[in-house]
C-alpha cells in the first residue's frame, strides 16, 4: 500500500517512525528528503480540495515517481476522475492514495 503525503503530495511507501505530536501518534517518513513535515492534526485538517485538473497535475507526478507504464497510467487518472466525482469533499491526498493503490 502506498500513501501520499498531505503536505508534500509525494508518494510514501511506508512510514517507518512514529512520533507522538499533539497528544497522538504522528508519521514520518525518513525517505522523503523533501519533506520533514510531521504529519500532525494540522497537516491533515489543513490538506487541499482542488479540482480535476490540479489532482492530474499532481497524479503525473506521483505516476513518473512510481514508474508506471501507459496502461496504469490511464488507469490511475480514470480512477481519479472517477472516485473524485464521487467523493468530491474528500482531500486530495486521499483520492490519489485510493487511486494509486487502486492500480497497484
Amino acid at each position: 500500500m502506498i500513501h501520499i503525503c498531505p503536505y508534500c503530495m509525494n508518494p510514501v511507501e511506508f512510514y517507518n517512525n512514529d512520533y507522538i505530536g499533539e497528544l497522538q501518534p504522528v508519521n514520518v517518513d525518513n525517505e522523503n528528503f523533501n519533506c520533514g513535515a510531521l504529519q500532525s492534526k494540522v497537516i491533515l485538517k489543513n490538506a487541499k480540495c482542488s479540482n480535476i485538473q490540479n489532482l492530474k497535475m499532481n497524479g503525473g507526478k506521483i505516476a513518473k515517481k512510481l514508474n508506471l507504464t501507459k496502461e496504469q497510467k490511464e488507469l490511475f487518472f480514470r480512477k481519479i476522475i472517477e472516485i473524485k466525482r464521487k467523493k468530491n469533499r474528500k482531500p486530495d491526498y486521499i483520492i490519489l492514495e485510493i487511486a494509486i493503490n487502486s492500480v497497484i
